[in-house]
Order: structure tokens, then sequence, then C-alpha cells
């Protein structure tokens, strides 16, 4: 249901886009003979007016067709109003129809899955401790487990959902740490922020690791793990993350050693080695997708349109910069995903539930 939840999600978001596009040029007298959701084959279609709906296999985007005079176009203007003769500004409203009208959506979304309810990891709501430092990360040269931040660009923070966002937002950052020894220092990490923190490699304590999901044919699913199983320690050593538990695990596979799994329900599993000519990465050979502890949150209106807006204009202000680094040449295509992200994206929205997921987008 959650994944399915998901699915109509994306889709209604892109009906949304086409939507504003086709309803601008409508109103600037065009015609809008095609309205399409999805691309390849087509599953079926339908005619209300001078237009037809189709609906296609792979619902990961959608288009409308206008008239134009251009040589490939697929609509001609037949004499009738043509998106060539439109002036520059009217042409850019209805570029930017789709895109404000996905905009709508985003910031109305928000506040409705906030009132609505969703699930908050509760390291969220924690001091920002890092539990665990990623070797050979971006974090690495500068923090160590323990470190508690107490700042980021001057400003102080709370818990680790402040931390994470202020550091996500600027690509440069000075955070102020206070070691376990109780001495402090302000940490110039340069333009070594701009991501997620567990993404530069300062990891929370997620409290529990339970499992979400597991693949029919990994080797965890043939011990008989299963969705609710909750992880006590690997090794005999408490495991506080997926990242440390998959350390752990490649740690033990160098070395020629299986890894004894100690579970909530008392059962002790011990998983067979996987070698790297079979998976040269232990949190895939695994098969499972993990969730911390976490709790429910619902807001009223009034908290929930101030905390929707700030987690819309986060995703919005994000969206902005990748595509400005597309555009400048940062990154690529497949660096921002595509349809391999949409993929993964799905995938964890059925292991984590629509809640989590609006948390994790925001």
């Amino acid at each position: 249901m959650t994944f399915l939840a998901i699915f109509i999600l994306l889709s209604l978001s892109i009906v949304l886009h086409e939507a504003g596009h086709a309803l601008c040029a409508r109103l600037f007298g065009l015609r809008v003979p095609v309205f399409s959701l999805g691309f390849g084959r087509a599953l079926f279609s339908f005619r209300i007016g001078g237009t037809e709906f189709r609906c296609r296999l792979l619902p990961l985007g959608g288009y409308v067709q206008l008239p134009s005079r251009a040589e490939n176009a697929a609509v001609a203007c037949d004499g009738g109003a043509c998106f060539d003769d439109l002036s520059w500004v009217r042409k850019s409203a209805i570029l930017l129809a789709g895109p404000l009208t996905s905009l709508f959506f985003a910031v109305a979304l928000f506040p409705l899955g906030m009132m609505a309810g969703r699930v908050v990891p509760d390291y969220m709501d924690n001091p920002p401790l890092v539990a665990d430092v990623v070797p050979e990360s971006p974090a690495a040269r500068y923090f160590s487990p323990g470190d508690l931040i107490l700042a980021v660009n001057g400003e102080p923070v709370a818990d680790w959902r402040q931390a994470n966002r202020l550091v996500t937002l600027n690509r440069s950052c000075m955070i102020t740490v206070r070691h376990p020894a109780g001495t402090a220092k302000v940490v110039d990490t340069g333009d070594g922020c701009g991501a997620a923190l567990e993404q530069l490699g300062l990891l929370p304590d997620w409290g529990v690791l339970e499992v979400a999901a597991v693949d029919a044919d990994s080797p965890l699913a043939r011990l008989g793990v299963k969705p609710g199983d909750r992880l006590e320690n690997a090794t005999g050593v408490e495991v506080v993350h997926p990242m440390q538990l998959a350390r752990l695990a490649d740690r033990r596979m160098r070395q020629g050693d299986s890894l004894p799994l100690a579970w909530s329900d008392g059962r002790e599993l011990v998983l067979p080695l996987v070698t790297q000519k079979t998976e040269k990465r232990w949190d895939r050979a695994l098969g499972v997708t993990w969730v911390p502890a976490r709790h429910p949150v619902r807001l009223g209106p009034a908290e929930a349109l101030v905390e929707g807006w700030s987690r819309a204009s986060g995703v919005i202000f994000l969206t902005l910069r990748a595509l400005g680094d597309l555009v400048a040449g940062h990154v690529s295509l497949f660096d921002l995903g595509g349809l391999l992200s949409a993929g993964r994206t799905l995938k964890m929205a059925h292991g984590y539930g629509v809640g989590m997921m609006l948390m994790l987008l925001g």
C-alpha cells in the first residue's frame, strides 16, 4: 500500500505539472491536441473536447503537445493560434506554468502530510551527537565519534534535524563542535558541505536497527530474517547505524570470517561469508532495508503550514541548486539521479512508509 501511495503521488505531481502548461496555453488561445502521462507504449486514451488524453506504460514523466511551425513539430498550426506567434512573455508564462504548479503542489502536500501524520526517526529530535564517522569520508578529517555539534555558521543547533538542514543548504560551513573531553573548536569544512550529514560521513545513533524489508533471495532472508526483526549486535559489538554494520561485515569478509548476528528475540544467526566475486558491497549483499527507532508526529494546521513551507522551500532550493550545477557542468544527469533515483525512491518508500519519505524529502 505504501509503494502504491508513493506511486500515485508521483503520477499526480506529473499530471498537475503538465496541467499547468496546458491550462496556461488554453488561456492564451492555443489548442492542446495531446496531453500524455508517461512514456513508452500507450495503455489507453480518451478524448475530451479537442484534447486526447493518453496514459503510457512508464509514468515517470509527461508532456503536452502545442501547435508550432517548427520543422519537427508534432502538431501543425493549421491556420489557428500558434505557439511561435506568442510574445516571449506568454511563451515564458506557458513554460513556467508547469514548475509553478508543481511548486504549489509541493507547498500544499507537505502541510497536508504533516497534519495527516508522519513517522519521524527519534534521532532527528535528539542532540546532534556524532555516533560514528565513516573512514575516508569528507568528515573524517575533522570529526571524531562523540563530537557534539553546537552550531553551524554561527547559528546554534539543538537537534540533528536542525544541524542536518543547515549543513545541507550551505556549501561552506563553519561548524562548532564539542569533543567528549569537553573542549570546543570551530571546524572550517571549506566547500565540504552541501549534503546531508550522513552523506558527509557523520552518522547518528539510530537507537535500533529494525528490518523494514528483505530481498527474497538475500542471505538474511534464507536465515529467516523478516520485517520487524531488530538487530542487537554483530560479533558482540553494538551497531548503531547500517553503514557501521556494512563496514564491520566488510572487514569480517576480508578476514575470511562469517558474521554472527544477535537479534532482540534471542536468536543468534551466523551469516556465511560472501566473497568479493559475489558482491563488493555488504550493505547490498545483506539484502535488507533498515529503519531506525521512530515515533509518529501529527501537527495542527498552523504548525503544519509553517513547518511544511520550511520543508518545501528547502526542497525547492536544493532542486534549483542541482539544476544550476547541471547547467554549469558541475554534475551530470546521472549525478542528479534520473530514472535510477526514481526507482530507489520508490523502493525506499516501500520500506520506510509515506510519512518517513515526506520527512526525508524535507
